[in-house]
């Protein structure tokens, strides 16, 4: 009986080990699967608010799939309860307003990491990046709603008047610029609706967080303002939509570089290239034949300038932007708004042509032979209230028998009162007058290359024996740059090291110092920028808007906006920056030169000041949107941190 009670005894051992492991095996099963939907689907547990408006957030990051894509790949899924959560990280620092995000390639269907979130309250530790949350409104009453945004970077809400993502309508935004959270107006919800909602989020220098509250009023009761939690929201049936929520505001496109004309037949094109390398400009002891000398005339209201000025916005201003009038090349578009906007004002056709006939009689009359029009690249009109109004024409023109294609520039004045012509005088374009690129630079190795790379193609392409730079240094570490220029194959480059004298970069005094490194009086200096692009014809423009004791050149730029790129401009024109400037190098010593002891350690307001002592010496001042001069979207420079405002707008 011992022996038989010892096997029974052993026996239920065993199967009760053999339950305890089982049990084990199932509770593991259990937590397993109970951690997964945790994780997975109750994110909002790792949310720890309190009152100070701290949170900690954990959220799970899943590969980068399509919009369509995630939402087929989770039938099974929960759907109430949640919003989905889009987020577009390492966008160094291109992200600082809501257009940056929308304006993102991958955006709004392929995120960095996708999730979810059950209530419209997260934080997120981290810098320099976008979200967009998305999902469905189901409100607990019939009530009058209000929204309140809070963010410490910026936010917009938009929200549908139903369940469709295409009705969606902007609701409020919290910018980067406003201290306080941000109410919207007033909204009627309806119980047991849904209505789509949608959150975008950019987050720049600090850690990010995102508050949506609601409360609403019901004629009787007024609730205070409240985070939205699970029981209100759900995911959308569809990821993938086209709504006004998706659309940048800020939208300035390019469109037509130029309005072709086909005067004969045979028209002929010539882009940029080939016009730099076209030097069968028109001898000008030919040209002097076609009409009149007269002298050159300060504009009158440049003439009514009799001390320097406080306020470059008024009267003056106004003339400088639109005193000029272009037809041709600079009479081009770019879209605001999905408008055609002309940034250069436009010049009527029929006047232009009215020009170019005039110009042609004369010049088919004085000259005996017969040309005919290839190309009208160019025609402008400077207007004079009480003068001659002032033109410019440039065109490519062929000769009947010989076929030989000739380059015509030539500015002249126009009667008002006997319509006849007379060729300026003082403004007669050389193609041989020495231009310099003068350049400050200090740790910007990365844009110093882009820069001799964009110096090396246009000589590439044009050829140009007069054409140098000046780079001056102010002991950059990041790069050598002596290497970088000995390895360029582009050498005409003069170096000039501020960096024992100037510990800190000073734009003025690395101008100053540039012009004073060039030795002929007689030649153009170009005060630039790092981060432009060089457009191919921007010499060549230089050359023929400058000249000494008389004109200017400061072109206006599209200073881009983030994620944008000379293949996709997009941007702003930048009519008050005057800092890309193109003179006589005696006429910039005959002013003085930069401020230099005002300006030395302040970003901005010298090319303002500089302009002001222009006008007041009476120099007319060329200003035109030039097409493809790009200032590219870059990082805040170190040094940028005092900004002089007395000239700015």
């Amino acid at each position: 009986m011992k022996q038989e009670a010892h096997v029974i005894s052993i026996i239920m051992a065993n199967a009760l080990n053999r339950q305890l492991v089982i049990m084990a095996l199932i509770l593991f099963l259990l937590i397993m699967i109970y951690s997964y939907k945790l994780i997975h689907f109750h994110l909002n547990d790792c949310f720890k608010p309190n009152f100070e408006g701290l949170w900690k957030l954990k959220l799970v990051h899943h590969p980068p799939i399509a919009q369509s894509d995630y939402c087929i790949s989770h039938p099974s899924m929960t759907k109430h309860g949640k919003l989905y959560l889009y987020r577009w990280e390492d966008l160094h620092d291109c992200i600082h307003e809501i257009d940056d995000l929308k304006e993102i390639s991958s955006f709004p269907n392929h995120p960095t990491l996708h999730t979810w979130v059950n209530q419209t309250q997260w934080s997120y530790p981290l810098e320099l990046y976008g979200e967009r949350a998305f999902g469905l409104l189901r409100p607990p009453k019939t009530a009058y709603y209000q929204f309140r945004v809070y963010t410490t970077g910026i936010a917009e809400l938009w929200l549908s008047t139903d369940h469709n993502p295409s009705h969606l309508k902007h609701i409020v935004t919290k910018s980067r610029w406003q201290i306080d959270d941000q109410s919207s107006n007033i909204v009627a919800l309806k119980r047991e609706e849904d209505y789509f909602i949608e959150i975008l989020h950019t987050q720049a220098k600090v850690k990010g967080n995102v508050i949506i509250q609601w409360r609403y009023f019901d004629g009787r009761n007024q609730t205070s303002f409240q985070v939205i939690n699970s029981s209100f929201l759900s995911l959308p049936r569809q990821c993938s939509y086209k709504s006004n929520s998706h659309q940048p505001k800020r939208i300035v496109r390019l469109g037509s570089q130029v309005k072709k004309l086909n005067i004969v037949k045979h028209h002929v094109t010539v882009n940029n290239q080939s016009l730099l390398s076209l030097k069968s400009l028109l001898d000008v002891e030919i040209r002097r034949q076609i009409l009149p000398d007269c002298p050159y005339s300060t504009p009158t209201n440049i003439q009514r300038i009799t001390k320097p000025m406080v306020d470059l916005q008024g009267p003056t201003f106004v003339y400088l932007m639109r005193n000029h009038r272009f037809y041709g090349r600079n009479d081009f578009v770019y879209y605001n708004d999905d408008k055609a906007v002309a940034c250069n004002s436009p010049f009527s056709r029929p006047l232009a042509l009215s020009i170019i006939t005039d110009y042609m009689t004369n010049l088919r009359s004085k000259l005996n032979r017969t040309y005919s029009i290839v190309e009208i690249i160019n025609v402008e009109e400077k207007i004079d209230s009480r003068a001659s109004n002032r033109y410019f024409i440039e065109m490519l023109i062929q000769h009947s028998k010989s076929k030989a294609i000739w380059r015509i520039a030539d500015y002249f004045y126009r009667n008002k009162e006997s319509k006849q012509l007379c060729r300026i005088n003082q403004l007669e374009w050389n193609q041989q007058i020495r231009v310099s690129i003068i350049l400050a630079i200090q740790q910007q190795g990365y844009w110093v290359q882009y820069f001799l790379h964009q110096v090396n193609q246009y000589y590439q392409t044009s050829h140009d024996e007069y054409f140098s730079v000046v780079l001056v240094d102010f002991g950059s570490t990041d790069i050598d740059i002596p290497a970088l220029l000995r390895s360029s194959s582009f050498k005409k480059i003069q170096l000039v090291q501020l960096g024992r004298k100037h510990k800190r970069f000073s734009r003025s005094a690395g101008i100053n110092a540039g012009v004073q490194a060039i030795n002929n009086r007689r030649s153009i200096i170009v005060a630039y920028d790092l981060h432009l692009n060089l457009p191919l014809d921007l010499i060549d423009n230089v050359r023929k808007r400058c000249f000494p004791g008389k004109t200017v050149y400061m072109p206006i730029l599209l200073r881009l906006h983030c994620n944008a790129s000379p293949n996709d401009p997009n941007g702003e024109w930048e009519e008050y920056g005057f800092g890309i400037m193109a003179l006589y190098r005696e006429d910039f010593l005959r002013i003085g030169g930069y401020n230099a002891s005002q300006f030395r350690y302040r970003w901005g307001g010298e090319d303002s000041a500089f302009l002001n002592q222009l006008l007041y010496h009476h120099y007319d001042i060329e200003r035109v949107c030039h097409p493809k001069l790009y200032h590219h979207f870059h990082r805040r420079l170190p040094w940028k941190k005092d900004v002089y405002v007395t000239y700015r707008k």
